[in-house]
């Protein structure tokens, strides 16, 4: 069965030119390309998105926020089997991510 998740390529990523190398990375594994948006998010965006960690975390709101609405981001839904398990292998532990 075909999955879907969800990547966000940051604004870090992009501001460096790897959003191409990062697609790639997933291409490269069986992963289709459903969709992409290359966007800035608002304030209200990421406080959505990031609600359960900002509730958990209240007090990294300020820099994710800082972070997240700092330049362009892209957003890609990505498709195949076992979409969300693959893609988390691909990007790493989110725990050890500073």
């Amino acid at each position: 069965m075909i999955q879907r998740t969800l990547v966000l390529i940051k604004p870090d990523a992009v501001a460096s030119g790897l959003t191409y190398k990062i697609l790639q990375r997933f291409t490269t594994t069986g992963f289709t390309v459903v969709t992409t948006r290359c966007f800035t998010p608002t304030v209200e965006i990421v406080e959505a998105h990031y609600q359960k960690k900002l509730l958990e975390c209240p007090e990294l709101r300020g820099d994710i926020v800082r972070y997240l609405t700092s330049g362009h981001l892209v957003a890609v839904i990505l498709g195949r089997a076992n979409a969300v398990e693959t893609a988390r292998r691909i990007i790493g532990l989110l725990e050890d991510a500073p």
